[in-house]
């Protein structure tokens, strides 16, 4: 059986997605050898995105901070703030956009 661990936000790996958009690796393979899941963060600067993607499993999407606008695949776009959370199901083309002023900041 693995160890527990606790992974620091401020120690996560961070990767530049470009236009300011940056994400840290909370809980992934790379980090926690025998986890069945990845999570992180995702900040965005205001009016940014990230493109449409899909993932190979289902994914939950919190907003931690800020307000977005959440597209989904065949879905018309919904807009989301602090505190809401979205599923999307596996294979579902989708992205988050910052709609707010400030920063917008999501827990996957």
């Amino acid at each position: 059986m693995a160890d527990a661990r606790v992974i620091k936000i401020d120690e996560a790996a961070v990767f530049k997605r470009g236009d300011g958009v940056e994400t840290r690796l909370l809980v992934g393979r790379e980090n926690c050898e025998t986890a069945g899941f990845t999570s992180g963060t995702t900040q965005f600067p205001p009016g940014k995105k990230v493109p449409f993607h899909t993932h190979n499993c289902d994914e939950q999407v919190t907003i931690l901070d800020g307000e977005a606008l959440v597209e989904v695949e065949g879905q018309s776009s919904v807009p989301v703030a602090r505190h809401d959370t979205v599923f999307v199901p596996q294979g579902k083309s989708h992205r988050f956009i910052n709609r707010g002023s400030g920063p917008l900041t999501i827990l996957w």
